[in-house]
């Protein structure tokens, strides 16, 4: 097994994988009940950490706590062999780094502002502050920061004109 630490995340490795009787689909639907368990080490160690009380019961109880803490989902990973399993475990939003966060922040406010003018390309930077509750600095400050990017572009006058959405990605 390996732990490692990340900025943004914790990255559990196991080997081998987890048993086949779970399949891919019911790990992506957090669904993890098998029939025989193949490696008593990750058992102990979540036990140790009080995770888990006992078989089958740490992934349960581990979902539940990410979601009493608003934390993001785990993702989970292995292939068709069951040769290894890997847990990502995305850090809270809140334990980011300021910068990480501020431009995480701006990402969502600038693909926020790209679906606005893609409904309806004549609002004003008012209407777009109004619309997401941010301050229309912020809003000027996502569309110049768009336009540089080539994703946004602007026809016509300030009054008259609408903005026309280049690229999403």
């Amino acid at each position: 097994m390996e732990v490692r630490i990340l900025p943004d995340s914790i990255i559990i490795t196991s080997f081998p994988g987890p048993d086949r009787s779970i399949t891919i689909e019911e790990m992506k639907r957090f669904r993890f009940i098998a029939r025989r368990y193949r490696n008593r080490r990750i058992g102990e160690f979540l036990k140790e950490l009080d995770l888990t009380e006992g078989r089958g019961t740490g992934i349960p109880k581990i979902l539940r706590r990410i979601k009493a803490n608003n934390s993001p989902l785990p993702r989970f990973l292995t292939d068709e062999d069951r040769t290894y399993f890997v847990v990502e475990f995305p850090i809270h939003r809140a334990f980011l780094p300021k910068k990480t966060r501020k431009e995480k922040d701006m990402v969502n406010g600038e693909e926020k502002i790209l679906q606005l003018l893609l409904e309806k390309a004549n609002l004003t930077i008012q209407d777009i502050s109004r619309q997401l509750g941010i301050s229309t600095r912020t809003v000027d400050k996502y569309i110049c920061t768009l336009k540089e990017a080539g994703k946004l572009k602007r026809e016509g006058g300030r009054k008259s004109g609408c903005w026309e959405v280049i690229a999403r990605h």
